[in-house]
């Protein structure tokens, strides 16, 4: 593995694991077995490597989301349950070996960098967005109303910070249980 891929993937664990502002550059560079001059050949700053690490992580979660929900048959019922039941697989570590689960990054990014106009705070953000918003495109899908879609976005966050601070996998089992129940009260109208 190149330098520059070693530095991102030990921040990605670290930062997960330790935080973004309790983990520093030496520690960093000591687990990535990388020397400082290598760190700034590829990243400006200690946010430069922040903003690639939150990068990489969306990255992989989305390909295997995205991928999860594409081979979920195309109906309500079975896609929540491919959803919810991926994610409670995640934490117990059965599924997506790239990003040990430890919370969902963005998440833990948009806590730490509070402010709202803070760089690593606004691509935390659109990260959660473009995650509410794929649950939103594969929900309408299958067939589930704009409302509960977005409901549901709602519950996979609220899943995933629980499920983190918790350390409890039933998250996912009662967001998953409310989702269902959300997708048999609110289906999307038909096709005229």
């Amino acid at each position: 593995m190149k330098p520059r891929e070693r530095l991102i993937e030990t921040a990605i664990t670290l930062f997960a694991s330790e935080g973004f502002h309790a983990t520093g550059i030496d520690r960093i560079l000591a687990e990535a077995g990388v020397a400082k001059m290598t760190l700034y050949r590829h990243f400006r700053s200690k946010d430069d490597l922040i903003l690639a690490a939150l990068d990489r992580h969306w990255l992989v979660f989305r390909h295997w989301l995205e991928e999860r929900l594409a081979a979920s048959p195309a109906a309500p019922g079975p896609t929540i349950e491919t959803l919810f039941d991926g994610l409670a697989a995640w934490q117990r570590g059965q599924t997506l070996p790239e990003i040990r689960f430890q919370g969902f990054l963005p998440i833990h990014a948009a806590g730490e960098f509070g402010a709202a106009d803070h760089p690593i705070h606004r691509a935390a953000a659109a990260q959660i967005q473009s995650l509410t918003t794929l649950l939103d495109t594969a929900s309408q899908r299958v067939g589930i109303d704009a409302v509960a879609a977005a409901q549901m976005g709602l519950l996979v966050v609220g899943a995933l910070t629980i499920a983190h601070i918790q350390s409890d996998g039933r998250a996912f089992e009662i967001a998953r249980d409310s989702a269902l129940a959300l997708a048999q009260r609110c289906p999307a109208p038909l096709p005229a």
